[in-house]
């Protein structure tokens, strides 16, 4: 067959193969595709010893990687949802950061006498029951009132409460922030053993990009 002859059938194919591929179905886009997951809003540099991790809640978790403090560091970044117990942080944002605070509270108590009882050790029985029996009755004293000596404070879409709980040297720095960005809101809760730290996780705070 001669190159002239060719040509027909060179076209033919040709216009099979188009009429295939213009019948395949079309791709699927999955609804997660360009999702921005929650660690990837904040940025959390290597100096500081920290390491962050998404929840399966989609929260972010960023903790100390190693330390003696390491159980007592923690920022947790969560993208609040419009109905349901944090509907408030619309409408109200002060008395949510209050009620989010109070909530926290027992929680935090109780990891300070946890802390307590790993730095007092296990051999020291007596002296342990004694001191984290002090340690209870002063977080339970501190609990009436507890927000009522925190520090608020406000600047454009940020909500912020700042707060000690505990007595030396079991003292815990708290705080929380409710931010608005446009429609959304998101809440950063940071629990610190010193100011250092604090400022570290300040820091990351600050880093934030809520609407990439």
């Amino acid at each position: 067959m001669t190159g002239r002859g060719r040509l027909p059938h060179l076209a033919v194919l040709a216009a099979c193969a188009f009429l295939l591929l213009s019948a395949s179905p079309p791709r699927t886009v999955s609804p997660d595709a360009g999702k921005v997951g929650a660690c990837a809003r904040l940025f959390v540099p290597e100096a500081y010893g920290l390491r962050c991790e998404e929840r399966p809640d989609g929260s972010a978790v960023v903790s100390a990687r190693s330390g003696r403090w390491a159980a007592l560091e923690r920022l947790v970044l969560r993208e609040l949802q419009p109905l349901g117990p944090d509907r408030l942080a619309w409408v109200e944002p002060r008395r949510w950061l209050r009620r989010q605070a109070e909530a926290d509270f027992q929680g935090l108590a109780d990891l300070l006498v946890l802390f307590a009882k790993g730095e007092l050790g296990e051999d020291r029985a007596e002296a342990l029951d004694a001191e984290l029996g002090w340690l209870r009755r002063r977080l339970a004293e501190l609990t009436a009132g507890f927000v009522d000596r925190c520090r608020a404070r406000d600047r454009v879409g940020v909500e912020t409460l700042d707060c000690r709980i505990g007595v030396a040297p079991f003292r815990l720095f708290y705080q929380l922030r409710l931010i608005a960005a446009g429609e959304r809101r998101f809440s950063v809760e940071i629990t610190a053993p010193d100011r250092r730290r604090l400022r570290h996780f300040e820091a990351v705070a600050n880093s934030l990009r809520p609407l990439s």
